[in-house]
């Protein structure tokens, strides 16, 4: 007798369906009772996060100096005034304009300075408008002193209206210079490392001409509101 022969395709398929549910439901059962043991939360919290720690303080901000704005422009111009207006006034009356600037440092009193005294006048006039304007921003610098070396003071910068005489910013650049020395501000101007101790004094950057009808105007409406 022979071997009976088998015919593979009446053989039944393996049904996998209950060995997958049983997978899934051991799964399942140890995703929900599985628990950090305390050695492993120890652990996580010595690891650093984004979020630090509740007993850390929070970073301090330092705020950046505040400018000190020297400001120098002609006498009829004020704060009520708009750009176009700014502009027309300067150019009916800048004859006029040219010859008397006012002096401010911050919002408060002004000084005026006489420009043909200043520049023509007698030897004597000339020293009484210069030590005006030398005792005007030493008492307008002298309340915006701060505790510290001078270089940790706050900047200066010098704001003068472009179509006035280049001798008002001078005047003015001499005055703040002429308080610096006073405070003690001895400098070695060959000495570069020495300047890195100085105050920061500057010219306010020159402006980009014929780029706007009202440019003179924008000039002096931005200069009048600087605080």
């Amino acid at each position: 007798m022979g071997k009976p022969q088998i015919d593979l395709d009446e053989q039944d398929d393996i049904d996998l369906t209950p060995m997958i549910d049983i997978i899934f439901l051991l799964l399942i059962f140890f995703i929900l009772t599985t628990k950090f043991v305390p050695d492993e939360k120890a652990i996580s919290n010595l690891l650093p996060t984004n979020k630090g720690t509740a007993n850390t303080p929070p970073p301090e901000v330092v705020e950046p100096p505040q400018d000190i704005n020297v400001r120098i422009f002609p006498k009829g111009i004020t704060r009520t005034m708009g750009v176009q207006d700014s502009d027309k006034w300067w150019h009916a009356n800048k004859g006029v304009g040219r010859k008397t600037a006012v002096l401010q440092i911050g919002n408060g009193d002004s000084i005026e300075i006489n420009g043909p005294q200043l520049g023509d006048g007698s030897p004597e006039q000339q020293e009484t408008e210069i030590a005006t304007i030398h005792g005007y921003i030493s008492a307008k610098l002298t309340e915006r002193e701060i505790a510290g070396a001078r270089k940790e003071q706050s900047p200066i910068v010098l704001h003068c209206f472009s179509g006035l005489p280049w001798k008002y910013a001078i005047v003015a650049y001499d005055a703040v210079r002429s308080y610096e020395a006073a405070h003690g501000q001895s400098i070695d101007q060959s000495d570069p490392d020495a300047l890195l101790e100085a105050r920061e004094i500057m010219f306010a950057p020159p402006r980009v001409r014929d780029y706007h009808t009202w440019e003179l105007g924008n000039e002096l409406w931005e200069i009048v509101r600087l605080k």
